[in-house]
Formats: structure tokens, sequence, C-alpha cells
């Protein structure tokens, strides 16, 4: 992996990997490497409840 993400939610604390494939000036394209459909679902709920806070 090259990067982790560690968030948290109500569930409780989780990590994400993450496959860096470019890194610029502007910003960093990386590929999501969740593992399994659980933490894929997981990690869209949290993105989902991030978007209603804002």
């Amino acid at each position: 992996r090259d990067l982790a993400l560690h968030l948290e939610d109500e569930e409780g604390p989780f990590s994400i990997e993450c496959l860096i494939f470019e890194a610029t000036e502007q910003g960093i394209r990386a590929l999501f490497k969740h593992g399994s459909f659980e933490l894929a679902d997981r990690l869209s709920r949290f993105i989902a409840r991030q978007k209603l806070a804002v």
C-alpha cells in the first residue's frame, strides 16, 4: 500500500488502503483497495454522510 486513510464513523474506526498512481502539484490520483464489499459499502456510507454535513 502507498497510503492508508484512517477514518471513524458511528460504527467505530476503520481504514482504507490506497494505491497511488499519480502525484502532482494539483493533487493525488489513487485507487481505493477496500478488500471487501462490506468495507466498500461502509466507505460509501461515510462519504454520503460527509456530503450531507457540508
